[in-house]
């Protein structure tokens, strides 16, 4: 992260993305200008206001380019909205409150969350992308009764969100940073919400390998 006082240059490519966001989208524009600005509001008050928000997202960013495209996508999703003209309070001040808001929202009780939390400690978990038939063949690795192929669709359509999937059909978090707020908390005094245990997803992927390991054994002994 940077200071944003020190280097102009990096300055001047927040403050243009920041504007740029805000100028492609009526909709953010709405979700930043509060009501009673919008509402019967001099078009400059509304410019004035949109500048303020823009700013403090600017300063809150301190250079970090992913901070100020999750905020704003918040904002043009209708997820956030300002109230009030002489406070942001509601927005998130760091990435790490980012991603907590971003998983309250998309899972809002902890049976929720449970519902996918082993598919996300074995991604958390695997030093190189599993692909989608590993990451199954992982998640039953741990099971009495595996799921089935329709099970494990309806769990992974959760995760959709939080993945990206790279040209060779693996699967990956959108960002490395998502995996280190995952397991980094452990040992932080951050918010204990939606941390997962990497050696969940290391138990689950060993199994899967001596199962295959074992597979294999019987197959050469068959021939």
């Amino acid at each position: 992260l940077y200071n944003l006082s020190v280097d102009e240059r990096i300055y001047k490519d927040v403050q243009d993305l920041v504007f740029q966001r805000i100028r492609e989208s009526v909709l953010t524009q709405k979700n930043i200008t509060p009501m009673t600005v919008s509402n019967g509001g001099k078009p400059e008050d509304m410019k004035i206001s949109q500048t303020n928000f823009a700013h403090y997202i600017i300063q809150a960013s301190r250079g970090n380019f992913l901070y100020i495209d999750l905020v704003l996508n918040f904002f043009k999703e209708g997820k956030l909205q300002v109230k009030s003209t002489s406070s942001f309070n509601m927005i998130p001040t760091n990435l790490s409150q980012v991603f907590l808001l971003a998983f309250n929202l998309k899972y809002p009780t902890c049976e929720a969350f449970l519902k996918v939390k082993d598919l996300i400690c074995i991604m958390a978990a695997s030093l190189s992308p599993l692909t989608k038939p590993e990451l199954f063949d992982c998640v039953n690795a741990t099971k009495m009764e595996g799921l089935t192929q329709e099970q494990f669709e309806e769990k992974f359509k959760h995760l959709n969100w939080l993945l990206k999937k790279n040209s060779n059909g693996t699967l990956a978090f959108f960002h490395p940073t998502v995996r280190d707020w995952l397991i980094g908390r452990r040992t932080t005094s951050d918010s204990s919400s939606f941390v997962c245990d990497p050696r969940e997803g290391h138990a689950a992927i060993a199994l899967k390998l001596s199962r295959c390991q074992k597979q294999s054994q019987e197959i050469g002994r068959a021939h």
